[in-house]
Formats: C-alpha cells, sequence, structure tokens
C-alpha cells in the first residue's frame, strides 16, 4: 500500500478505537443504567467499527490473512449498522415500552455462520484466488465467489435500510419530546439527523466498488477520502452521548382510565395553572420534564400537553420556553441586573445554554414574523 491509503484506512479505524476507549471509561464512570446500556452498544460498534477498518487494510495488504479474517471482517461490517440502530432506538424511545427485536442480530449471525462453515469446505486456494483477483469467480466455485463478495452490495443494503428505520424513529421522537422536555438543547434531534445523514453520504462511494474493479477502486483517492467521513460519525456519537445531549422519553404506566377519580384527577383549571406557573416557575429549572409537573397539577403527562395545546396553541417545550423568554425580559430590566453578563440572565431565565436561547428566540422571532 502507498502512504496515501495507510494513512486513509487506518485514520479511521484509530478514530474509532480511541472512540472506543473513552466510552469504556464513560461507562465506568457512569451510575445510570441508561447510560450504561447505550455506552455499552456503542463500545461494541466501535469494536465492530476497528474491526472493518483492519479488515479494509488487511484486504489491501495481505491477501493470505485476509482469507482468514473474512468471516469476521464480513460479520463487523454487516453488524455495525444493527448496532447503531439499536442506539438510535434506545435514544429515541416515544414513552411506549418496547424492546428491540432479536431478528435483528439474529440475521447478521445466520450470514456470518454460513460464511464460515462454508468457507471451512471450501480449499484455502480458492478463497486466496477471490482475494487476489479482487472478486474474479472462482473455476469450480462460481456460487461460494459469489457470496466470498457479496460483502459489499450487502453492506450498502444495510446501510440504506438501517438509517431510513433510524430516520422513521427520530422523526417520530422528535415529535414526541417537545411534548416531554423543555431543555431545547437536549431534546433538539439536530445530531441525530446528521448522523443518518453522513451515513448514507458515504453510500455513494462504497457503491463506487459496484462499477469499477475492485483493484482500482480501493487505491483511488476518492475511496480513501471518502473513508474519513465515518471519522465524523464516530465523534458525533461520543461527543453527544458523553455530554449528555439527549433526552429519553421514560416509559410511564398507562394513565388513560375511564374512571371518575382519574378524570377529576386530570382536570385542570387555566386559572389556577397559571397561577401556578406564576408561583412556583417551574420553567426555571433547565432540565424540567412535563413529567416534574404533572406531580405537582396531580394529573398525567396526556392530560397536561394536551391541556397546553388546546388553551395555548403551542406544545409543552414552546409553551415552557415561552415563559423563558418573558422571564429574561423581567429580570433583564430589573436594576440589580443592569451590569450582569447576558449569558448569566439567560441562565437564570432557565435555559441550559446560550445556544439554547439563541434556537429558542430564532424560532419565536420566525413565527411573530409569520403572524405579522
Amino acid at each position: 500500500m502507498d502512504i496515501i491509503q495507510v494513512v486513509g484506512f487506518s485514520l479511521p479505524m484509530f478514530s474509532a478505537l480511541v472512540c472506543c476507549v473513552l466510552m469504556i471509561m464513560y461507562r465506568r464512570g457512569s451510575s445510570d443504567t441508561t447510560q450504561r446500556r447505550l455506552a455499552a452498544i456503542m463500545i461494541l460498534t466501535y469494536v465492530s467499527a476497528v474491526i472493518c477498518w483492519f479488515g479494509i487494510i488487511v484486504y489491501v495488504a495481505d491477501y493470505d490473512w485476509f482469507v482468514w479474517i473474512n468471516t469476521l471482517f464480513f460479520f463487523a461490517l454487516i453488524l455495525d449498522q444493527v448496532l447503531l440502530y439499536n442506539f438510535l432506538y434506545n435514544i429515541t424511545g416515544t414513552g411506549k415500552r418496547e424492546k428491540f427485536h432479536k431478528l435483528h442480530y439474529v440475521i447478521p449471525v445466520l450470514l456470518a455462520v454460513s460464511m464460515g462453515v462454508w468457507s471451512l469446505l471450501v480449499p484455502y486456494e480458492v478463497q486466496y484466488y477471490i482475494v487476489e483477483t479482487r472478486g474474479e469467480p472462482a473455476p469450480g466455485y462460481l456460487w461460494y465467489s459469489r457470496f466470498f463478495s457479496s460483502t459489499v452490495p450487502i453492506f450498502i443494503i444495510y446501510n440504506i435500510i438501517y438509517p431510513l428505520l433510524g430516520l422513521f424513529r427520530v422523526k417520530a421522537y422528535h415529535r414526541e419530546v417537545v411534548n416531554y422536555s423543555a431543555d431545547e438543547q437536549r431534546a433538539s434531534a439536530g445530531w441525530l439527523y446528521r448522523l443518518i445523514f453522513l451515513v448514507w453520504l458515504t453510500l455513494p462511494v462504497a457503491s463506487g466498488v459496484l462499477f469499477v474493479h475492485k483493484s482500482v477502486f480501493f487505491s483511488s483517492t476518492l475511496t480513501v477520502l471518502g473513508a474519513f467521513l465515518p471519522i465524523f460519525q464516530y465523534l458525533i456519537i461520543c461527543y453527544n452521548l458523553m455530554s449528555g445531549n439527549y433526552v429519553i422519553i421514560q416509559p410511564t404506566e398507562t394513565e388513560e382510565s375511564e374512571g371518575d377519580g382519574n378524570a377529576k384527577a386530570r382536570k385542570i383549571d387555566r386559572k389556577k395553572f397559571e397561577t401556578y406557573i406564576r408561583e412556583k416557575k417551574p420553567y426555571l429549572n433547565s432540565k424540567l420534564k412535563i413529567t416534574d409537573m404533572c406531580v405537582e397539577l396531580g394529573t398525567n403527562r396526556s392530560y397536561l400537553s394536551s391541556f397546553i395545546n388546546s388553551e395555548y396553541g403551542m406544545n409543552f417545550s414552546g409553551y415552557i420556553n415561552r415563559q423563558r423568554l418573558d422571564e429574561l425580559d423581567r429580570i433583564r430590566v430589573a436594576p440589580e441586573n443592569r451590569n450582569a453578563a447576558g449569558i448569566d440572565l439567560v441562565l437564570c431565565a432557565g435555559f441550559s445554554s446560550y445556544r439554547s436561547y439563541i434556537r429558542v428566540k430564532a424560532r419565536d422571532d420566525a413565527s411573530q414574523t409569520i403572524v405579522f
């Protein structure tokens, strides 16, 4: 391999390895069950990524070694997107009690076992020939040759289907989280959308192997440059997970009941609600969730969300952040805050960060413009 290929295919491997170590340290230092579960999934994802990139380097550099690790490489390559989807699945729950279907893992295992068993029945020289010729069918072993070389097509299929499933999950999550959390920054699904986009962005490069010979494909500068895209994926996940930049919608017991007692418990008077908001100022809690208010108001999530929507024409997040903007306007004109820094006032008003405030303010200004 030339130096460009060495660097191009090694950097993603080492970046995944570094992220894996950071995730191990993060998991050890966390006592939260959800955080530890998410970290465990990502540790496996990073390990899978390391194996994938190591396999590509070996495929280019050493035919003999690749014959021996092909089954492991094949398994890691198709498992990578399943693990990533499992991670998204756990973050983007909408409050319903649901489990990740085991079939997602069963299929990669069956494919890998099939590859391993079949390879044990095929002479080593045949497998070496397929690698050396970059996918040319070995005489007398047409179907095995096709299966041996099916790694890239299967990889492309998985990189289309699983990000698409993830996109559906993220969109459903985004619709629900605005009625659950008022933390604009942590509840934003922007980085999840960017993650899916980056996965799809690798497809044009990976698809190139279907149209040009593998010897040309793996020596292409475009292929090497495309190998840098996954680095951003690894860093985005690692940063956002370690910084806690997400909100898990916790599942609750079934709240909807037709009993008269529950109906009375859920009823909220607008005047009393506004008195509660004015006096208790729950919006000053930057991590406020709708369930926090439900406890104090003696109601449930579904009713409170519906009440805010019908009475004020906005979702929970929009209503709470509107209160924060009003609070910011009040404390800005207070004499004692005349020399206070803007960021301090923003935090005092209940925003989790200045960036969160900017997002809310921009959206509020846009809505005001539309109304005007």
